[in-house]
């Protein structure tokens, strides 16, 4: 394995390892450690021992205080791993959890964050220069259109479909138009060409295509790169290239043809990446030789505001969290900024932890949830085969992404699957054992909530039939495609049907 990674018993990844760059003398490991709700607490970096508990030649580290509902209490950077922080910075945010001042101990004070109405962020640091303001601007659906330095010097113009996909990037230098790239998708929102546009006219040969993995929707393959647009793949730079990636599917390698590599990168755990040579050695001028975008988690990189694509909303890797507010409002938590995905889950949406979208929604959000989910991991063999079951025949239903996705996300948000040792046996709350009689009896009231932004208006069948359908198979422990006969059944889901304004429809699965 060139990559390994250890976890615990709540399936946190506790250390990863780099071989090849061992091999190469550089100390790329970590070392990772949680606190008490599971969430990352201290990264560090350097040599790990052999029984991978320990780092010596420490290179870096990273620490974060979190309160209750995930925000940054208090980050610190140790940057060259000497056991004195270069970074040290307390973070206050308001009720809605906005920043609403950074105030550093050690190191430079950051650009404190402000926000419009609608909670999206028009001016905060600089990713990549803290000390510097950025401003954005954002259209009626609260999708950023334009980013601007402090100086409302013109970065960025993007322009999107009534899909909400982003089509158009134009890119200014000190004010000026540089040029604008053009992208094309399939049905998945994964892009297929970018085609440069200079002096007015549109390119007709692509300056990037791109081949995508059928396992994840940001599970990228291959990219065709023609620099200069000719249309000859055979001169210089240009031709096929191949990306490598980890476990998140942060990109690790590229490599051509031949299995040279021409770029590495490494990661802060929040996404920060470093661009490294073939050889481990940092890139002279820390920006990719190779034009590469794709990065933390396989999503895009725009170098010219610091700030990744995450396709319904931009995410500041540095700040450690969204620019604007979840769309899906408080269904994936109680902080509507926060990345929950970090350190090893998935959100290709910006919209919640482990889904993705479209054609790979199924594939990409089961994998990214069954391997990431504590839960799912403690679970017995044959109750893993039920639910996997489950989810082929419920997927196998529909066609729709949002729907989809609500039911991907059924598991963890409705039928709240009880961890064993964790949660009480039953209703005494004495015993904590494996119960999903509990969890649903707990958790059965977020349905209403969690479904009904995610179906179409007025189709209240639909509706009521896949939450009738998962609550009945979760609850009632029925897998087979029987109907609902049970009584008790019919009774207990009445109140959350009438919740969902559905009631009178009744029936199994269409």
């Amino acid at each position: 394995a060139r990559i390994k990674y250890g976890h615990d018993h709540a399936s946190n990844r506790t250390w990863r390892e780099d071989v090849i760059a061992e091999n190469n003398t550089v100390d790329l490991d970590e070392l990772y450690t949680y606190d008490g709700l599971n969430r990352l607490a201290t990264v560090e970096r350097g040599e790990i021992n052999g029984t991978y508990t320990a780092i010596s030649s420490d290179t870096f580290g990273q620490t974060w205080d979190l309160d209750q509902l995930n925000n940054w209490d208090n980050f610190t950077e140790d940057s060259d791993g000497d056991a004195t922080d270069e970074l040290d910075q307390d973070r206050t945010h308001n009720d809605v959890n906005e920043i609403t001042a950074i105030t550093a101990t050690t190191g430079a004070n950051w650009i404190d964050p402000t926000y419009d109405a609608a909670g999206n962020t028009i001016t905060g640091p600089t990713p990549g220069d803290e000390t510097a303001t950025q401003k954005y601007t954002y259209d009626a659906w609260n999708r950023m259109t334009k980013v601007t330095d402090g100086s409302d010097t013109t970065i960025a113009i993007y322009a999107y479909d009534g899909r909400n996909y982003r089509i158009t990037k134009a890119i200014y230098s000190s004010g000026t138009l540089s040029h604008t790239d053009h992208f094309y998708y399939n049905e998945n929102w994964q892009a297929l060409e970018v085609r440069r546009e200079t002096s007015g006219t549109e390119d007709p040969d692509p300056r990037e295509q791109y081949v995508w993995h059928p396992d994840y929707i940001d599970f990228l393959a291959v990219r065709y790169y023609d620099a200069d647009t000719d249309g000859n793949l055979a001169e210089n730079s240009d031709g096929a290239q191949y990306y490598t990636q980890g476990a998140n599917y942060h990109v690790l390698a590229i490599t051509d043809d031949t299995g040279s590599v021409l770029e590495r990168y490494h990661y802060d755990p929040y996404g920060r990446s470093t661009v490294l040579d073939a050889d481990f050695t940092a890139d002279a001028d820390g920006v990719s030789d190779i034009d590469n975008a794709y990065t933390f988690t396989g999503r895009r990189l725009d170098d010219e505001s610091g700030l990744h694509y995450f396709r319904n909303r931009y995410y500041d890797m540095v700040s450690g969290r969204f620019t604007s507010r979840d769309p899906f409002d408080y269904l994936d938590g109680d902080n509507l900024y926060v990345a929950y995905f970090v350190p090893q889950r998935l959100d290709a949406t910006g919209k919640g932890i482990g889904i993705g979208v479209g054609g790979g929604i199924a594939i990409g959000g089961a994998w990214a949830w069954k391997n990431c989910s504590p839960c799912y991991t403690n679970l017995l063999p044959n109750e893993k085969k039920d639910l996997d079951t489950l989810l082929d025949k419920m997927a196998a239903k529909i066609d729709d992404a949002n729907i989809t996705a609500a039911l991907l996300n059924c598991k963890v948000r409705i039928w709240g699957l009880a961890c064993p040792g964790s949660t009480p046996d039953g209703d005494d709350n004495t015993s904590t054992t494996y119960d999903p009689g509990w969890a649903w009896r707990r958790r059965i009231f977020l349905a209403p909530n969690f479904f009904s932004p995610n179906f179409p208006q007025g189709d209240c069948h639909r509706m009521h039939t896949l939450m009738k359908e998962c609550y009945r198979r979760f609850a009632l422990g029925d897998f087979d495609d029987t109907g609902m006969s049970d009584n008790r059944a019919d009774a207990d889901f009445k109140p959350y049907q009438d919740a969902l304004g559905c009631s009178g429809h009744v029936g199994g699965v269409d």
